[in-house]
């Protein structure tokens, strides 16, 4: 697996594994399928991509949202953006949302994702 691939994908797996049980896989599939929904309307919204990852145990829910570039909106608007389709997708809202901003040079540019 590429090195840059493993590092972006590290800490959202660290933090499923921390505070995974027994389903761990069903965990990592249902947080995946969560995120491209949030992703995609976030992207709709700013204009960027983001990266999102989740965790929900019941009654916590912990998002974390990370762009490659400072979106043209302020923090508090990203907020709102960023719990409001937190919010839809989950029909929750949040117990901890973290925004995150990663300014990185090659070999560890993160723009191009696969797929």
């Amino acid at each position: 697996m590429n090195s840059t691939i493993c590092r972006s994908l590290f800490l959202p797996l660290a933090c499923l594994l921390l505070f995974a049980g027994c389903d761990t896989a069903t965990d990592i599939q249902a947080s995946i399928a969560h995120a491209r929904p949030i992703e995609a309307e976030i992207e709709q919204a700013t204009g960027i991509r983001p990266r999102v990852s989740s965790s929900l145990r019941e009654p916590v829910l912990v998002v974390s949202v990370r762009f490659d570039h400072v979106p043209a909106k302020s923090v508090g608007a990203l907020e709102v953006i960023c719990r409001a389709a937190v919010t839809r997708e989950f029909k929750k809202e949040p117990t901890s949302l973290t925004l995150m901003f990663a300014f990185e040079k090659p070999p560890f540019n993160f723009d191009k994702r696969p797929g």
